[in-house]
């Protein structure tokens, strides 16, 4: 792996800022800025793998060029990847099992899944709609209004509606009262026009 990333270091243009920051730029135009301190480029492949990018490898080289003491290449790879790291990770025995059927019951009190009690009546299907969901249409054809706020017939204030105006509430009650007889006279001349009929 390392060895593919310092054939593709080979192809960078690298330029110094005078500090521990490196400008590493590719063939194509793309530039990324390297903290050799910190050992971290923006391209982000050597905070990921622990392995410096190509990036990371040519400004190593610039740094050894300008008489800097950095040693070998692979000397900045994450000690994770040594071959002491793999021994010492592997060091321990497992020691092995019996399978299951040789395994002793638990003494203790098992733990029991909770007692489920189905509930009366038939189950919805449907499932239940959230507040900010379109409310399904009424027996009109309309939609509902509840949960919009209201602007006021009559005096034009935000909050309220026509029926619980303050300012205008007299002159409302007689439009009621002036519906409702309305409502009366069409109910008796229906009831009349059916008296005839029979």
């Amino acid at each position: 792996m390392f060895d593919l990333i310092t054939k593709e270091a080979h192809k960078l243009q690298v330029l110094w800022s005078g500090s521990e920051l490196y400008q590493a730029k590719g063939v194509s135009g793309e530039q990324y800025v390297v903290d050799l301190q910190r050992k971290i480029c923006t391209c982000r492949r050597w905070e990921i793998t622990g392995m410096p990018c190509k990036h990371g490898v040519a400004s190593i080289w610039n740094m050894a060029d300008n008489s800097g003491d950095v040693g070998i290449p692979e000397k900045w790879v994450n000690p994770i990847y040594f071959l002491d790291t793999w021994k010492r990770t592997y060091a321990f025995t497992i020691n092995p099992i019996n399978g299951r059927s040789m395994w002793k019951e638990p003494t203790a009190n098992k733990l029991l899944p909770p007692i489920i009690v189905p509930q009366a009546g038939r189950p919805k299907k449907n499932r239940r709609k959230g507040i900010d969901e379109n409310e399904s249409m009424n027996n009109n054809g309309k939609l509902s209004r509840r949960g919009k706020s209201a602007t006021c017939g009559n005096c034009g204030v935000y909050g309220h509606n026509k029926r619980g105006c303050p300012n205008g509430s007299q002159n409302v009650d007689q439009s009621n009262n002036g519906s409702k007889n309305v409502g009366q006279k069409r109910k008796k001349q229906a009831d009349s026009s059916g008296t005839k009929k029979k």
